[in-house]
């Protein structure tokens, strides 16, 4: 049940009010009017990002090196990814691809730690 629809015209209305926090991941949307029913195509209500990995996991306080998120839902588009921050500092030079399984960026510095390579 949708309590929340708007009618944009003859083809295409929106749902605001699904709540996909309640697990409803698929199904299929059912329009009655006037008790007549008419059915949609199966639709998809999309997760959230999830990160699996981040590469490499660890860097110099210097920054200026790439890091790599790794995942599912990064976004598809550029304006799906709004921000990328390591330790609350915003990266630069952002970069995704097209299916939203990974985010590439500049680390910025003051995170990471410096090490001491012992030469």
């Amino acid at each position: 049940m949708c309590d929340d629809l708007v009618y944009f015209n003859a083809t295409m209305i929106q749902c605001r009010g699904l709540n996909a926090s309640l697990g409803f991941t698929t199904g299929s949307i059912v329009v009655t009017v006037e008790g007549q029913a008419a059915t949609s195509s199966v639709f998809k209500v999309k997760d959230g990002p999830s990160i699996d990995r981040v590469v490499p996991q660890i860097g110099t306080v210097d920054g200026g090196y790439v890091i790599s998120v790794q995942g599912t839902n990064l976004g598809q588009r550029d304006a799906d990814v709004r921000s990328v921050t390591i330790g609350g500092r915003p990266c630069t030079d952002v970069a995704r691809d097209s299916a939203g399984t990974w985010v590439n960026c500049t680390a910025p510095p003051g995170v990471g730690a410096r090490v001491s390579l012992g030469l």
